[in-house]
């Protein structure tokens, strides 16, 4: 009897860590897709998943910091059409390479600050200001480049998408660097763990000294600079600016962080764990496709997981909250 409570014991431990947890789903994942297809498992196809979850990674970074300080931005996935499309046009203007770059992530930094400036200031829900952003950052791309995919790029633009250090791509390990150094910031340092504290509680973190308003405009400034990042280096991997380049990506990305242990409500979560639910998300979506779904289904999947992982996420708040009273 001892041996058996020992066990759960051990395994609600197991359960409470979201980022092992995340891993053993991934392993489940990846062992099933072997299963499947037995060329799942080659070096070549793990690397083209790891190059198709790129510009995810990079946006969970930013989105992370949304919800935990308890809101979310939906306009990402417009920010990095727009912003794709934009240095390309740039470029085909003759502006040079770096300061086409740098323009670009000027404007995609103050996209993020006019959100924030609204949510913050205004006081206009997040759901507003960033679908409302996400509608005008995608009608611009599409006015940007007629409605077509825009090509013709200075070969050296594509160094960050085709280059390789080593087995792989330059770009992924951009995003792992930046992975590893942001949810280091987020874990030990004091300015990025004021999101935790703005999250859990704004009215306490404001009565402590945390210019919560100036913190939240931060915020979306960081998660536009991040999508305008996304969508550079994904006009370097394919040599072309699109316009309907992350089409739908704003909910995968949300997916992924309340899978991997953020909560709508703020003050949990870390980018290793969104990472985690990115990489989970993908290989279900690579399982999809190897079934032969087609994508429109897999849509609704990602909605579904979407709406379980939140409904679990309160469920859990829910009983801790009333398993305190009961203390």
């Amino acid at each position: 009897m001892e041996n058996k409570i020992s066990f759960g014991a051990k395994l609600k431990k197991v359960m409470a860590v979201r980022e092992l947890f995340m891993i053993i789903l991934i392993i489940i994942a990846v062992l099933l897709l072997t299963i499947m297809s037995p060329n799942f498992l080659t070096r070549a196809n793990l690397v083209s998943v790891l190059i198709g979850l790129v510009p995810n990674g990079i946006i969970a970074v930013g989105m992370v910091m949304c919800l935990l300080e308890g809101s979310f931005d939906l306009s990402v996935g417009g920010i990095m059409a727009f912003t794709g499309t934009l240095v390309g046009v740039l470029m085909l203007k003759g502006v040079a390479i770096l300061p086409a770059v740098l323009i670009t992530l000027a404007v995609g930094l103050l996209i993020g600050l006019v959100n924030g400036f609204f949510i913050a200031k205004v006081h206009v829900h997040p759901l507003i200001v960033t679908y409302g952003m996400q509608r005008i950052t995608r009608s611009a791309a599409t006015i940007l480049t007629g409605g077509y995919s825009i090509y013709g790029f200075d070969a050296a633009f594509g160094v960050m998408g085709s280059k390789r250090i080593g087995p792989l791509p330059l770009m992924v390990w951009f995003m792992l660097a930046l992975i590893i150094v942001f949810d280091v910031l987020f874990r030990k340092t004091k300015y990025y763990r004021q999101a935790y504290y703005l999250g859990s509680n704004p009215n306490a973190a404001l009565l402590s000294g945390i210019k919560v308003d100036s913190y939240r405009i931060q915020t979306y400034a960081f998660s536009g600079l991040c999508a305008t990042v996304a969508g550079v280096v994904l006009a370097s991997r394919i040599m072309a600016g699109t316009p309907t380049a992350g089409d739908g990506l704003e909910m995968q990305v949300l997916a992924a962080g309340v899978i991997g242990g953020c909560s709508m409500n703020g003050g949990e979560g870390t980018i290793i764990g969104c990472f985690l639910g990115v990489i989970f998300l993908s290989l279900i979506s690579n399982a999809l496709t190897i079934m032969s779904v087609s994508q429109y289904w897999q849509g609704v999947v990602t909605g579904v997981i979407l709406i379980a992982a939140v409904s679990i996420d309160m469920i859990l708040k829910q009983r801790r909250a009333q398993a305190a009273v009961k203390k």
